[in-house]
């Protein structure tokens, strides 16, 4: 709202808004995330409806985007969401890295201790935190400032996957 004010006001401002970044090295949710899928603490859910969607952004499209933002008189209008061009589910999500780093596969809560826990409401709020879609519109990006996303969610996934493997072992 700030920024939306600053721009009201003269200010040339591009408001770029990116889902979760992930790449190499990242130090905050991808690194912990690949750590539990090596170690398999993260179970899934034996539910067969699970199939939830996640969109992400791998830094160097990020960084294509920014760099567009800052030579595009178009990105001085409006906000524009900033994410891979693939939607996964989270169960290719985690199976992506889990084959990339070798790892056993997760294991499997029964649907109906799932289904019984659902009884105990704090549970399922968090479960549906959890199993949500996260998905955006990036078509703002793509028309109006020619962002094209060069690497894949899969491509991404792999690389940062790999490059954890090379740094804890």
């Amino acid at each position: 709202k700030i920024v939306i004010e600053f721009r009201n006001n003269g200010l040339p401002v591009s408001i770029i808004r990116p889902c979760m970044v992930y790449g190499e090295g990242e130090p905050h949710a991808l690194g912990g995330i690949i750590e539990k899928i090596s170690k398999r603490l993260i179970p899934l859910p034996g539910i067969k409806d699970i199939n939830q969607k996640v969109q992400l952004v791998y830094i160097d499209n990020l960084i294509q985007a920014l760099d567009l933002a800052m030579y595009r008189k178009e990105a001085l209008s409006g906000t524009f969401m900033i994410a891979d061009k693939e939607i996964i589910t989270i169960t290719e999500f985690l199976d992506i890295i889990r084959k990339e780093i070798n790892a056993l596969p997760p294991f499997i809560i029964p649907g109906w201790l799932i289904k019984t826990a659902f009884c105990a409401p704090v549970l399922k709020k968090k479960f549906n935190s959890i199993f949500k879609d996260r998905t955006y519109d990036i078509s703002r990006a793509v028309n109006l400032l020619g962002y094209d996303p060069k690497v894949s969610t899969e491509e991404g996934l792999k690389r940062s996957a790999r490059a954890w493997l090379k740094s804890n072992f």
